[in-house]
Parts: C-alpha cells; sequence; structure tokens
C-alpha cells in the first residue's frame, strides 16, 4: 500500500485552515498515524508514506 501526501494540500488550508506555515509539519505527522494505523490494521500488507512535492516541472516523491 502506498500513502502519498502531497505539497500545497488545500484541505489543510481552507478546510482544516491550517496556517500555510504548518501545513507540512500536520502533513507528516497525519501520514505518520496512517501509516501506523495501516500497519496495525493490514498485518502483512507493506506500507509506504510519501510526500509529493512539486520541483520546478516535476512533482517527486519522498519517502517519509
Amino acid at each position: 500500500m502506498v500513502l502519498i501526501a502531497h505539497q500545497g494540500c488545500a484541505y489543510y488550508s481552507q478546510h482544516l485552515r491550517i496556517p500555510d506555515a504548518s501545513i507540512d509539519a500536520e502533513q507528516l505527522q497525519d501520514l505518520e498515524k496512517a501509516h501506523s494505523a495501516a500497519r496495525r490494521l493490514l498485518p502483512g500488507v507493506h506500507v509506504e508514506p510519501y510526500m509529493a512535492k512539486v520541483i520546478g516541472a516535476e512533482v517527486r516523491l519522498h519517502p517519509v
């Protein structure tokens, strides 16, 4: 299973109203929680969390 959070997520800024300076930290924390929950609930399933970031004209996945 692949879990992907992405840079500039409107859910965090508009729905949750998290300040831009705090969004990355919140996303990483949530991604780590989801990773832990998936591993606990789905034993035997390989789970990989990533953060997607725009770098130039590319989207790159960074392992978390």
